[in-house]
């Protein structure tokens, strides 16, 4: 799976101003991933289920982030979603974009374990 990093519309690089995500409507809650009912279906989850995701890449640590809730959410197959800072943990200093050599926080291999 590729997880795509967001932010919310009260947020500005990592200071975060409410705990309410209009845009998204979400509310009340940063520790989210968001992923589509077909891809919930696919991977034996179940909406508000609280799940690990790990990065999926060979290194000489794990890289994870516990306690997301799933959240369902119009993304494409193979996709999740999260938000930055919290997700930040799961970005290997080393996964960066070949043309601009910045971190690629918008397609990082991951897996979910329930």
């Amino acid at each position: 799976m590729r997880l795509i990093t967001l932010r919310s519309n009260d947020q500005f690089n990592t200071t975060i101003y409410c705990h309410s995500y209009r845009l998204r409507r979400l509310d009340g809650e940063r520790t989210v991933l968001l992923v589509s009912q077909a891809e919930i279906a696919r991977q034996g989850l179940s909406e508000g289920q609280r799940v690990t995701l790990e990065t999926a890449m060979e290194h000489d640590r794990r890289r994870a982030v516990t306690g997301l809730k799933v959240v369902a959410y119009d993304l494409p197959d193979g996709c999740v979603a999260g938000y930055f800072p919290e997700l930040n943990p799961l970005v290997p200093l080393s996964l960066r974009d070949l043309l601009s050599d910045t971190l690629a926080s918008k397609a990082i291999p991951v897996r979910i374990e329930a």
